[in-house]
């Protein structure tokens, strides 16, 4: 009878212990989860303000550039102390910026939009707690992918615009550099910037696109963050469910 009775006692302070341990588990679980998605959702957003930032100024300087691209282009310094385009840049260079940076845009504002209410409405009000909170590794190697993505756009943004001043001051012979341009002339008629307006442009869309990738980039080491966390949590329960068996199969 005195053993039947410790017995108990032993059951029922291994069961308090387990589930104290359990609710904070659940309690630090959910605030942490809640802390990952607010800053998830900033980052979101900005990466949705950055993608439409660097989303513009390609299509003004399009726009300008009798709807060329510019980026990696080249010119020739005139006689007359004005600029031609002895070579466009591709096309798909600046199509590819614009693509990915939309694509970006559009996933940024949903999923900002979507840890917004998360965050103010608990994750069981949507009824998908798992199915769309929980950092699936489907949901790491999307954004491993985006991050690959967004980083080639910036690199040929960079890389173009770097290209395009280069022939610039040289062809110039370091009269006019990016940036330095005011007054400049265009030989062509039917391109309409006069003060180099198109570096202006160019470089608010470089920067703009190595934000969004870092954003992205960022987004994704949270995701492994929260990921990480969630099997420590699982680890953890499952370490604690033996002893209740273990106790219950002494009594």
């Amino acid at each position: 009878m005195i053993h039947n009775c410790s017995s108990l006692r032993r059951l029922s302070s291994h069961n308090l212990v387990f589930t104290s341990v359990r609710r904070n588990l659940i309690q630090m679980g959910y605030s942490r989860d809640h802390i990952f998605m607010a800053v998830q959702a900033v980052l979101y957003m900005s990466c949705a303000t950055a993608a439409f930032i660097a989303l513009i100024p390609i299509g003004v300087v399009k726009a300008s550039f009798r709807d060329h691209c510019m980026l990696y282009g080249e010119v020739t310094f005139t006689s007359t102390g004005s600029f031609a385009v002895s070579s466009w840049g591709r096309d798909s260079t600046c199509s590819y910026i614009c693509w990915i940076n939309a694509l970006v845009l559009i996933a940024g504002v949903f999923f900002g939009a979507y840890f917004i209410a998360m965050c103010c409405t608990g994750r069981e009000a949507f009824g998908l707690e798992a199915a769309c909170c929980a950092p699936f590794p489907i949901q790491i190697i999307v954004h491993i992918v985006f991050t690959f993505l967004t980083f080639l756009a910036a690199c040929l943004s960079s890389a173009g615009l770097r290209h395009l001043c280069a022939s610039i001051k040289i062809q110039s012979q370091d009269t006019y550099q990016c940036g330095q341009m005011a007054g400049v002339s265009w030989a062509d008629p039917y391109v309409h910037d006069t003060h180099g307006e198109f570096y202006d442009f160019l470089h608010s869309s470089k920067t703009a696109c190595w934000f969004v990738f870092v954003t992205v980039l960022f987004n994704l080491m949270i995701y492994l963050a929260r990921w990480y966390w969630e099997k420590l949590q699982h680890a953890i329960n499952a370490e604690h469910h033996p002893i209740i068996h273990d106790t219950t199969t002494a009594l």
